[in-house]
């Protein structure tokens, strides 16, 4: 985003959002519906693991699914070996799908961010814990939140008060 006011001063904000055909594997998170703009705290949110072409794969009630791509999503975790994540990601959901299946999804107990973290277990990335996953979203997920609310917040505040804006998203 950036900000210009008359005296032709220019501050550029890094804009948070991307979308998943970057080129790089990473986990991504998104409201469940609308976008970040319209998000309010308590709404629900949908995350899922992107490989290097930007397909999107995640946990939802139909089981493990693949989206071709996601648009206005976050980067919360960037993996450094594209080639290795992709090929990691390919046999963990093959090796996983009935542990994943429509069948075992429980909407508080059993869901997306369940999917993630089994993925970052055993991948290495995390240790299994009986609090793996409210670690995971305390050190990933609270934080990225707190980052794009910012951001929003700030978009809101600055179209209440009429300032001169581009939004670049």
């Amino acid at each position: 985003m950036q900000i210009t006011d008359n005296t032709s001063r220019c501050t550029v904000l890094p804009n948070p959002f991307l979308s998943t055909n970057t080129g790089y594997c990473c986990i991504v998170l998104k409201p469940s519906t609308n976008s970040f703009i319209k998000y309010k705290l308590g709404d629900n949110l949908h995350i899922g693991l992107s490989n290097s072409k930007g397909f999107v794969f995640s946990y939802t009630m139909d089981g493990i699914i693949v989206e071709s791509f996601w648009d206005d999503c976050i980067c919360i975790y960037r993996f450094d070996d594209s080639e290795m994540c992709d090929k990691m990601m390919k046999m963990f959901v093959r090796r996983c799908c009935s542990q994943f299946s429509r069948q075992h999804y429980d909407k508080r107990n059993w869901n997306c961010y369940d999917f993630v973290v089994e993925f970052l277990v055993d991948i290495g990335v995390l240790k299994r814990a009986t609090c793996a996953k409210e670690q995971f979203v305390a050190e990933y997920v609270c934080k990225a939140l707190q980052r794009v609310l910012r951001y929003c917040s700030l978009l809101n505040r600055l179209s209440q008060c009429k300032a001169n804006y581009i939004a670049l998203f």
